[in-house]
């Protein structure tokens, strides 16, 4: 957890919906770049979209999931 805009609050989860908040994810980059943010994600490869979606339907993905294509 880090504090979070100098308030005092922690926080463990941000999502950011008002991408016109400019400030809020100007922060949120500088914050992550000094690594007091981290970033949940799991890739798998476009192969694997099954795979993907049966560990979101399970709740075996924490964060995002990225399919990523093969490159040919």
């Amino acid at each position: 957890m880090t504090t979070f805009g100098g308030r005092g609050a922690t926080m463990k989860a941000v999502r950011v919906h008002e991408y016109n908040k400019r400030p809020v994810v100007d922060e949120l980059m500088a914050l992550t770049a000094r690594g007091k943010v981290s970033l949940r994600t799991k890739t798998y490869p476009l192969e694997a979209v099954n795979d993907a979606m049966d560990d979101l339907e399970s709740g075996r993905l924490r964060g995002r999931g990225i399919l990523v294509p093969s490159r040919s």
